[in-house]
This record gives structure tokens, C-alpha cells and sequence, in this order.
């Protein structure tokens, strides 16, 4: 995947109406350069995977950036499919944000064991990780687990990983597993923004750059004037901000 996309403006496809406008909205993104657009999924409003394949069925170029689902709504395996699918439909375009939602959404409306947040996300880090890169995937965790499991349509190119963050030992374990960190909505500003060089969370092989995405509305939310983007940033543990959270 051409890393571009992490040093231009993304935006951030979320409000009333998301459904019908996310073609229209996709389309004006790209005439306009935005290097990515990004869809989340807040419950219980429009699903992310369908707005993101309307979003990437009209566009040639950007990215197109899930920020972020969770692997408690959608197995890991779950997960996979439905991001390689993505990826065939916009091959060499398609992020993947994963993050563990909240214990209001997952536990208290829809009644799913929220236990171990981070430990469920080093898990389906692996398991999503190796059946995007074909792998024919057996693991038992300690949450989540898979037995011969196979995709049949894998990525024609890698999916870069991101982390959804909030806190200090999230971002953490980012800094370990992932490609890159998508600041959250409830994480303090600043989020870890800073750093040399182009991000290459696009090359597994080192881990000593990443890509740090703000396309969520965390940045707009911090200062309202400053629009949802996406740059390149080197984060570690250390730069994390003080929060209340894991």
C-alpha cells in the first residue's frame, strides 16, 4: 500500500443520512485529494462495512479506513472476512481499525461478556493478522479461539492494522502488535502526533515508524476548528497522554 495517504487529510464519514449520502460524500472526497476516508461504528447507528464498500465502490484512489470495529459484535474470524472482502473491492486501499468498544455497548445493552478488553485485542490482532495473510488459522485463547480455519478469498495485498486507542497501556500494546494507532473519541488531546519521516505501518518489517491516524472525532472534537486527518507520527508508550483509561 502506497503510505501517502498518511501525511494528507482524511475525512471522517459519520452524521444523518450516512446511508445514502456515503457515495455521494466518498465521490467529493476524492475529487477534492483527501487521502482517506474513514468510517466508525458507533452503536447502534449505521454499520460500518456497508457504508465503507458504498464508499469504496465509488472511489479509485483514497483509502478507505474502518475506525474502528470491535471483535466482540463480529468474531475475529468475522472480522477477516469481512475486510478481505472489503479489500477485493478496493484492492491495496483498505485499513483496518480495531478496537474494543466500551462495556456500556458490549455488556450492559447486548448482553456480551466484556472481560480482558486488551487481552481480546492482542488476540484478534493474530487471528485476524494471519487469515488476512491466507493462512489456514487454529488458536485458542483465552477469549477468542479458531479451529482450521481458512479464508477463501484472502487480500490481494496486505491490510495494514491499527489500534483504537484511549489510554497509555492500549496504545502500549499498539506500539507492540500493531501498524498504527486511531485516537479515539475519548482519548485526551494530544494524541501522539509527532515524529520523523514517512509512516511505514505499510511495511511490517520494521516497526520503528508508524502510521498514526486522527480521522475520527477525537481532533475535531479537541479543537472544533481543526479538521479530522490523518498524518504520519512514530508513537510509543511514552507519549501517550494521562488518562482515566487502559
Amino acid at each position: 500500500m502506497d503510505c501517502g495517504w498518511t501525511d494528507s487529510l482524511g475525512l471522517a464519514l459519520m452524521g444523518h443520512g450516512l446511508p445514502g449520502r456515503a457515495t455521494e460524500w466518498a465521490r467529493a472526497a476524492e475529487r477534492s485529494g483527501v487521502g482517506s476516508v474513514w468510517i466508525m461504528e458507533d452503536y447502534f447507528r449505521p454499520g460500518a462495512y456497508a457504508v465503507a464498500a458504498a464508499a469504496a465502490a465509488v472511489s479509485v484512489r483514497g483509502v478507505i479506513g474502518l475506525g474502528v470495529v470491535n471483535p466482540y459484535t463480529r468474531h475475529p474470524a468475522v472480522v477477516a472476512m469481512e475486510t478481505a472482502t472489503l479489500a477485493a473491492i478496493a484492492p491495496g486501499r483498505v485499513v483496518l481499525g480495531l478496537g474494543s468498544s466500551n462495556r456500556h455497548w458490549i455488556e450492559h445493552q447486548m448482553g456480551i461478556p466484556f472481560k480482558t478488553p486488551l487481552r481480546g485485542l492482542r488476540e484478534s490482532v493474530e487471528i485476524v493478522r494471519r487469515l488476512l495473510n491466507g493462512e489456514r488459522v487454529t488458536y485458542a485463547g483465552e477469549l477468542f479461539a479458531v479451529n482450521d480455519v481458512k479464508l477463501e478469498a484472502p487480500p490481494p495485498s496486505r491490510v495494514p492494522i491499527m489500534l483504537g486507542v484511549k489510554g497509555p497501556r492500549a496504545l502500549a500494546l499498539a506500539a507492540e502488535i500493531a501498524d498504527g494507532v486511531h485516537c479515539s473519541i475519548l482519548a485526551s488531546w494530544p494524541c501522539p502526533t509527532t515524529g520523523p519521516g514517512p509512516a511505514s505501518g505499510c511495511d511490517r518489517s520494521s516497526r520503528t515508524t508508524w502510521g498514526c491516524s486522527t480521522a475520527s472525532r477525537s481532533w475535531k472534537t479537541q479543537e472544533s476548528r481543526r479538521p479530522a486527518h490523518s498524518r504520519s507520527a512514530r508513537p510509543s508508550s511514552r507519549d501517550a497522554p494521562p488518562l482515566p483509561t487502559w
